[in-house]
């Protein structure tokens, strides 16, 4: 065990205040928390016949989620890394198959995809509650990451919230 004049006054209230007493008669920490996930996913499709040599089709997929995560990032605290986790998705697919002759076929595709993943942390705790001088890189203020060798690790990756958008397209012609 350190002394506790050995250690740092921030280490020192961050113990205090986050780091819970094993519960165990071996001296570990067992805690059990649930997580929680909800989605909702849909599936469109439609087909349009043009003429004997001429099919439009697609389809429409979306996907809405959630999902509570209590020990999220690399956080073994309890209460510390949590994280609510969104995920929004569309993708569109549309085709096109043209008989353009007896030997001759061409397809036609696009497909586009919306993907909003986001992780949030609710807890807006940071080194300067508990009397560091570190200056924050960006706001929200975020729980700091810690890392201890052989016992335990706490944080989270921070919070996430981004829009991605991707496009294809093919045009293939066979012979």
């Amino acid at each position: 065990t350190l002394p506790a004049r050995f250690l740092d006054p921030v280490a020192g209230r961050i113990m205090q205040a986050l780091v819970p007493l094993p519960n165990t008669p071996d001296g570990r920490l067992e805690v059990f928390e649930p997580a929680t996930s909800d989605s909702d996913q849909g599936l469109g499709k439609v087909d349009y016949q043009v003429n004997s040599n001429h099919k439009l089709y697609g389809s429409f997929f979306i996907v809405k989620g959630g999902s509570f995560v209590p020990f999220g990032g690399v956080s073994q605290i309890p209460g510390y890394g949590v994280t609510n986790d969104t995920l929004n998705q569309y993708n569109v697919v549309v085709n096109e198959d043209w008989i353009a002759g007896p030997a001759l076929l061409n397809n036609i595709r696009f497909g586009y995809a919306r993907r909003h993943p986001a992780s949030i942390t609710p807890i807006q705790t940071s080194w300067k509650d508990f009397g560091s001088r570190v200056t924050l890189g960006s706001e929200p203020p975020i729980p700091p990451q810690m890392f201890i060798n052989g016992r335990w690790n706490m944080g989270t990756f921070g919070n996430t919230d981004f829009l991605e958008h991707s496009f294809n397209w093919s045009d293939t012609l066979t012979w």
